[in-house]
Parts: structure tokens; sequence; C-alpha cells
């Protein structure tokens, strides 16, 4: 029946055929044998196509005179097709790529049979052929097997077949009952008439086996024994015209050439949409862009081909050069279109450019349904999408995986889960050692000091103040003090003989979640504060004592390595403090407590005016008024982001004296650093500095690269700000000086997500991870009440506490640089395996896992319970009211997560992905305010202008109204 016959054929082409000489002999019939079948073993077992791009200029062959173009079909991989031509009684199908100036090979057809239409197989190994032997007609499938072409007749018929497609998903069509695993196959779809001019949709397996209607009359719907029907589209008249690239829809038109939709969900619905619902483009014939987002509309007799993009539903002209004889196809990156010219009586393959929008993005109709997102992709390739969830992981449970047949969006994997990973285990065990060894020693130094002042010294001002400590503990509210340490309200206090900030004791962080913690924030703020302005009076503590100064000292000491240094000195004999090196503004007044002085400090408080500092450091405007309150984009800049240089470029404009303070920040930085041991609270903005690092590319290279540096920026701020608000109680604040059923599932394309591509700060967070196994309790017996049977301490208990910490730390450091691993394959271009993007598939649960269980650390039980939202804010910089001016406070704030989609590259075409990252607020305040406040609060406040241009519009207060 069919003479192969071969020429040299290109490496480039779909089938990967090598150059051979196929001599004329019998033809191998391949039949559906064990060996053949294609078993499903789960979603990665079909593997993705790798694309070779298209040309940039168009590109044309040419026919000899005589010869006839009657079918051709686009390779699935590249900008190649296969062509069946006829000249006179003699047919061929040949083999052409666009970058190529001739044909690549043919295969010759013998006499006797005539093929009419041809379609290449999803996966590019095999071709498909419609034609008529002996009055009737056939499909056939053509196979490569290695020198020789294998053949196969799928389908037989008296009926007229037409146009013939290939459905670009496969199927799950059977159940291996002995191996109990599924078998998958590729479909094809062709009209095959029922009467004169009429038409129903049939389909078949690539193997020729489980026939059956798709759309036609009634009485000849296709009834398969014990199972359910495989369609219920019932028309007079119908005839496919092209699929959609997830295969579940399939464009088909009538007699009229109206073109309408039908749906596939295991079975072909009833219900169809006609395209006027989408268009004006109802009539004709179109094919579908590789992104779902664009149709190429063609009409005879009329030159170049219409594109219309359904989000804008603009349409244009394109190719307006080219006169095509028939319906042309995009290349499988979308980027041009491939088909038969006629002119002069000449037949010509031709390849023309298109200008098709986000052309190579394989899943982008996932992702865009509004014009507005639409928008925000074609700029900046891609966007941040409010979401309502409570915790970053729970974006990673939204897909459904499970079902074959589900399309899906898949995941990014984003450094910000490792982020708040880390920042969970840092809280956890900040307020587990708080909790069980500063708070029981700062108690106990109270309850020292008011005993030995009430009978040594009661005149003294410090009997007062350690006499309302205790009654707050105790709850001895009629205490005038007490009282107005609960009302939270700037009052007269007759200990100082003046008015004072009693409003800074309210209770911010996560001392707010239990009693015992609120009232240690209120009596630490106290302690610590009543006496600021009265310095004489501090070196009083000395004189209590040895035993109550040791409480003292040991309360200090049990923050070490999860605080900065102070840059005052401490008023205690015998206690130092080491003002770190990049101090340029040390504090010479004395204090009771090493307030944490970060680099963050340094920064917040260098970048706001001060009246005594000199003109070099004076930051003021031409009007003589002085910048009060500082931005988190100062401490970006200062660690080297030069991307928010150019966000502060306006009030560099404002302030000309700031740009010059950053720029010594800067070199400060790059001289001292911020940490060289293992403080974690130094560590953590080391690692923020290579977060901010701007010599990490995006996964688009140099393209769109804003969005990604706003990201990267938001992401620290955010982390930041959880550092800022772990710390709350602790950390010296900066101030500025006034002023299921059906037939067959469709296996839809598995989810290959993506890791952002930075894997140095991946590492930086793995071994903030390891560092922190350094700074587990040395006394891990006094980190819970578990007795042994003789009702002393469980000293295995304890024991197997401390290893779970350990090991639980060291897994997330390991975790951590599992992903870090896939950053560094994908920038280099290799490919990861299955088992890698089943990783990314199922992160949400690791990542819920490990959150939980450092959060537990904050328990009073340490037991697993239901975290509160991720929410959060804390004051970072300001200055409290005074009798002549307002307060002002700059909050630092995280809100709910964005939802991250963005562009990446995919086997030589581009998807898009989705991932969780931060959202990151920051904004002015009159008055002090905590987590709950802020949730409530949080929908009102707008996006900061720098990231506003990237987030999908959201209506805030329906969102909360719904919520």
């Amino acid at each position: 029946m069919i003479k192969l016959t071969c020429r040299l054929f290109c490496i480039c082409v779909l089938f990967a055929w090598a150059s051979c000489t196929c001599n004329k002999s019998k033809e191998t019939v391949s039949d559906y044998t064990e060996a053949s079948k294609r078993v499903y073993e789960g979603m990665y077992c079909i593997k993705e196509q790798q694309i070779s791009p298209s040309p940039q200029g168009p590109k044309s062959i040419e026919l000899k005179s005589g010869e006839k173009m009657l079918s051709f079909s686009v390779s699935p991989n590249s900008a190649a097709v296969a062509a069946l031509v006829a000249d006179g009684k003699k047919y061929d199908v040949r083999f052409w790529n666009a970058a190529d100036a001739d044909f690549l090979g043919k295969i010759d057809i013998e006499e006797g049979w005539e093929p009419s239409e041809l379609a290449y197989h999803p996966e590019g190994n095999c071709l498909f052929v419609a034609g008529v032997k002996d009055g009737q007609s056939e499909i056939l499938k053509l196979t490569k097997n290695g020198s020789s072409w294998g053949r196969s007749v799928i389908y037989t018929t008296k009926s007229k077949l037409k146009n013939l497609l290939v459905c670009p998903r496969p199927f799950l069509v059977e159940y291996d009952q002995k191996t109990s695993k599924s078998l998958y196959a590729y479909r094809l779809f062709f009209g095959e008439s029922t009467k004169k001019d009429r038409y129903r949709i049939m389909s078949v397996t690539e193997d020729g086996k489980i026939a059956y209607q798709a759309a036609g009359p009634k009485e000849s719907m296709t009834v398969i024994k014990d199972a359910e029907e495989p369609s219920a589209l019932v028309l007079d008249d119908a005839l496919p015209v092209a699929f959609y690239p997830s295969g579940n829809i399939l464009v088909f038109k009538d007699r009229n050439d109206n073109l309408f939709n039908a749906s596939y969900g295991r079975s072909w619905d009833s219900r169809t949409v006609s395209l006027k619902e989408y268009a004006t483009i109802h009539k004709g014939s179109i094919a579908i862009a590789p992104n779902e987002l664009a149709w190429l509309h063609w009409t005879p007799q009329k030159a170049g081909v219409g594109v219309y993009v359904l989000p804008t539903k603009q349409y244009a002209v394109q190719a307006s050069g080219c006169l095509f004889a028939s319906q042309p196809q995009a290349t499988p990156d979308g980027k041009g279109a491939l088909g038969v010219c006629q002119n002069a009586g000449k037949y010509s393959l031709h390849y023309q450019p298109l200008n098709i929008p986000l052309a190579d993005v394989v899943n982008a109709s996932l992702f865009i349904d509004k014009k507005a997102e639409f928008d925000l992709f074609v700029k900046n390739d891609g966007m941040f999408v409010p979401q309502s969830y409570d915790q970053l992981y729970e974006l990673y449970d939204s897909e459904n995986y499970y079902a074959a047949d589900a399309q899906t969006r898949p995941y990014l994997i984003t450094t910000d889960i490792f982020w708040e990973m880390f920042g969970a285990a840092y809280e956890g065990m900040f307020i587990l050692k708080e909790r069980n060894e500063s708070m029981p020693k700062f108690w106990s130094f109270v309850e020292k000091a008011q005993n030995y002042f009430e009978h040594s010294k009661p005149d003294s001002k410090w009997n007062s103040v350690f006499r309302s400590l205790m009654n707050l503990k105790e709850k001895k509210n009629e205490d005038i003090e007490v009282k107005r340490m609960l009302a939270e309200e700037n009052d007269f206090c007759e200990l100082i003989d003046t008015v004072f900030n009693y409003a800074e004791l309210k209770v911010r962080g996560h001392y707010t979640a239990v009693e015992e913690m609120s009232t240690y924030f209120k009596a630490f703020k106290y302690f610590t504060t009543i006496f600021k302005q009265r310095q004489k009076w501090l070196p009083e503590l000395n004189s209590l004592p040895q035993a109550a100064k040791n409480d003292a000292m040991d309360w200090i000491k049990s923050y070490k390595g999860f605080i900065a240094s102070s840059r005052a000195p401490l008023v205690w004999d015998g206690l130092s403090n080491e003002v770190p090196i990049y101090c340029v503004h040390p504090d010479k007044k004395t204090s009771l407590f090493p307030l944490s002085w970060g680099f963050d400090n340094e920064v917040l408080f260098s970048t706001v005016y001060h009246k005594n500092f000199p003109p070099e450091w004076t930051i003021e405007n031409s009007r003589k008024e002085g910048r009060d309150i500082p931005s988190g984009l100062d401490l970006v800049a200062s660690l080297g982001n030069a991307f928010a240089d150019e966000l502060l470029q306006e009030e560099y404009k404002e302030y000309p004296v700031l740009k010059n303070v950053i720029g010594k920040l800067k070199a400060n930085f790059k001289k001292n650093g911020i940490c060289k041991d293992d403080n974690l609270y130094g560590k953590w903005l080391n690692a923020l500095a290579v977060q901010w690092c701007d010599t990490v590319k995006s996964a688009n290279g140099d393209a769109k690269q804003k969005i990604w540096q706003t990201k990267r920026i938001q992401t620290g701020l955010a982390s930041w700000a959880t550092l800022r608000h772990a710390t709350c109680l602790v950390n010296e604040r900066s101030m500025a000086e006034s002023g299921e059923g059906g037939f067959e599932e469709m296996v839809a394309r598995a989810p290959r997500g993506y890791v952002e591509p930075d894997p140095q700060t991946f590492e930086a967070i793995a071994d903030l991870f390891e560092t922190m196994v350094k700074h587990i309790p040395s006394d891990i017996k006094k980190l819970n009440d578990v007795k042994d049977e003789e009702g002393g301490p469980d000293k295995k208990s304890f024991s197997d506490l401390y290893d779970g910490i350990t090991t639980r730390l060291k897994n997330a450091a390991k975790e951590t640089r599992e992903f870090k691993a896939m950053a560094e394959k994908q920038k280099k271009g290799i490919p990861l395996t299955d088992k890698e993007y089943e990783k990314i598939t199922f992160v949400g649960g690791v990542a819920e896992h490990y959150f939980l269980i450092f959060k537990s650390l904050a328990n009073k039980d340490l037991a697993l319970s239901k975290p509160d939202p991720m929410p959060k804010v804390i004051d970072v910089a300001g200055v409290p009211g005074t009798t002549y001016s307002a307060a002002a406070f700059l909050l630092s704030a995280v809100g709910r997560p964005f939802e991250w989609d963005y562009v990446v590259p995919f086997f030589g075409r581009h998807q898009l992905v989705k991932g969780s990252i931060y959202s990151y607020y920051e904004f002015t305040s009159t008055s002090l305010m905590n987590d709950k406040e802020w949730n409530t609060a949080l929908y009102k406040q707008p996006f900061l202008p720098w990231i506003k241009p990237f987030v999908l519009p959201v209506d805030f207060k329906a969102k909360a109204q719904d919520e």
C-alpha cells in the first residue's frame, strides 16, 4: 500500500529521524501488543516536549509546477511541518523546517491509495494519514521503527472522512486487570459523513481502540457496555475545527460555518457555546494559539491572518502580505504561523512571525481571565494577587493535583515560605527562652529588689517602682501606678513629677497571646523607661544584694544571641556592653537593659533629622524642615540594593543630604559588616542583605526586572518586620527629634513547578536554621514540667525535647538546601527530576509541618495549636507625643499573603507559576497598634506606591465582608 523511501533527515525534525535509505520491501503492521501499551504511572509519566524557537523572519519553500498541497500538520516541538503533496496521481509526505532552505525528506505513497489529510501525533513520534482505498476510507498510523516505517490501519469506514485532528492530551482509556494499572492513549477526532453534506464527529484511540461518536445524531450515539456514555452531545451536523492545547475544549462548526465550543469533563457535555459569546468571530475557521488567549482567524481570499486576543477583545490582521490557501497553524511557541500559500498556480509552505502577547506561555489561560490580569502580565511578566489565607503555606494546598484530568496551576517555591518557617523557629525559641529563663529571673529580681528597698530604703524612688511592679504581677489593681499601666494613656506621674508615656506600655507583638506575657511586657517597659530621664537615680540599683543583682544579670544574659548589642553603656557593675562596630552614634546615657541596636536601628536613626548632628548628617529640606520618619527602603538601600536607591529618588530630591547619608551607611556596612559571630539577630540581617543582593537575576534574565526586584525587596522587608515583631520588647526604637464519574479521564498537563532562582538566599536561610541549634537553651531541664515516676525531673523527656528541637532545625536546613539545589539546576538549564517536581507540588505539607512545630515552642505546654493569622505590625521608629507635639510612629507590617503569579522558562517556552509571598506595609501613625487592631485595619490600608503597580486590584471591602 505504502512504499517508504527516505532521503537525508535533519536531526531537528520532531521525529529525530536518522539519515537512512529504505529499500522497497513488504511493510510490517504494528499491532496493539503488550509492549506497546502506555502505562499511566502518575502525573509525571507523560513527558514534556522540548520546544525549539521559531525563526525571527518569514521563510518559504515552493513546490514545483503541477504539485499540489493537500494537507499539512505543524510539528509539536518546532517550526516544522509534515506536508501531504500530490503530483498528478502520485502522493508523498514531505518534511520541512522553517529554519531550512530545502525539504528534509519524504515518504512516497504507492498507487491505489489516495491520501487526503494528515496530522502529527502530539508526542511527535508518529503521523496519522486519512485517505481512501478501493472506495473505503481509512486512517493509518505511521511510526518510525529504526530504518523503516511501520504502519497500522486504525480505522475504516465506508463513509467520507474530513478534518482529521488529534487531541493534544491523552486519555485513560483502559484498566489492566493483570497489573492493576491504567493505560493511556491519545485520541483522534474527525468528521464522518452521515448523509449528503452532513457529518458527525467520531473519535478513536491512536491504536484503533474504543471508537465512539463525540457529536452527532441521537440515533447513532455510542453505547459502550458496562461504561457510561462517552458523549451527550447531540447535533445534526458537526465538523471538528481545532482543539485548545489543554485538550478539554473542541472547536467545531456546523454546515453554515458557525463556530462552537464543546467541553470535555470525562465525557462530552451536551451544552455548547457559540463563539459569538466570546467575540464577533463566529464563522469560518480558526486555530488556537498555544497560550489559549488568542485565535488565528482565516478567511478565504483575504490576505493575512486575523489575530483575536480574548482578554482585550481586540482583533488585528497580521501577515497582511500573505494570501493563505487554508487555515494557518501556530508554531509550538506561538511566535509564528505556518500555512499553505497559492500564487499564480504554484503552492508553497510559508512561515510568518506573529506578534501575540505572552505567545509562548503555555498555561496563560489558567491565570488570565480579565483584561486587568492580562495587562499586568504583558507589562511585568507577573502580578501580585492579594489573598485571604491566614498563613503563607496555605496557598500550596489550593490546587487539586490528585485528579488526573484537573487543569491545575503549578507552584512557585518562594524564599518567603522558608523565611516564614525560620521566623516561626526564631520566635518560638525566643519565647521559649523568655518564658522559661527571662521571665522567672526578672520576677525573682523584682521580688528581691522590692523586699530590699521596702526594708532597707523605704524612701527610695525605686521602692515605689518595685512595689508597683509586684502589684501588677499580683493583679492588685488599686495601685494608682498599676491603673495607669493598664490604662495605657499618657498621664502625670508623681514619681518623676511630670507626664510619663504610659501609652508605650501598650502590649504588642506576641506578648498579647497570654496574660502572663502581657504583664511581663508592661513590667519590662515600665522598669526600663520610668527613670530614663533620671540618670542619677539608676546607679542606686548597684546597692542591691548580690543575689538580686545576679538575677538581673541572668535576666539580661538570657537574651544573648537573640538580640544585637546595645549602643548605650549598662548601669550594672560587672556587666559591660560592647557597642557594635557599625554604631556611628553611640548613646552616652546609661541603660538598665541592653536594648538591641542592630544595623537596622543605625540606619533608621541616621536617616532622620537630629538638630545636634553635623551638617553632613542633618537631614532637612530646603524649608529647613527635618525628615521625621524613615522608610524601610532606607535599610534596603543601605545594604546595597540599587533598586531601593531608585525608589528613593523623590526622597533624595526632597532631602539632598539623605543620599549622602545612605552612601555613608553603605560604606559602613561594606567596611564593618553586621555580624561576624553566631548572633541570630545579626545573621538574620546578613541574610536579608543576601535577599536584597540585586545581582541575582530573575528567571527571565534582564527582562522586566522591576516586579522581580520589587518582590525581593518586599520579601526582605516583611521578614525584617517579623524579626522586629519578635524582638519588639527588647529592641530599641530609633527616634527623630520632633518636627468523579464519566467515560474516560483526560490526562491534564502535569504541574511542573519552579523554584525561585535565588540559591544564595536559600543557603542563607539554611545557615540560620543551623545557627539556631547553637542557641537551644543549654539548661533544657527548665523547659517543661515532665516528672518521672518518683516525681523528679524526667531526664529522658528533657533529652528527647532537646533532640527533637535539634533534629527539626537541622532537617529544616536540609529541606531548604534541597530547594536551593533545584534553584541552581534551573539556573544552569538542567531539568529537574520527577521526584523534584513532586517535592515542589506537595511542598505545602512540609511547610505547614515545620511551621506548626516551631510555633508550638511558643506554647507553654509545647502543644500544637492553630497559630494566629500571619498579619503582624510593629513600630520601628518614631517619636512619642509630648505636651507640645503629637506622637508620630513608623509602623512596619506584614499583611495577608500575596499570590505571586510569574512567568518562568518551560521546556523551550514559558509557563506561569504561582507562589505565596509576603505582603508588606509601612505607614505612619499617631498611636501604637497591636496585631489584633492591625488585622481589623488591614483591608483599609493602601499598598505602598512602589508595590501597587504590580498588584491586581481587589475589592477589600467586599473581601472583608465575605470573611
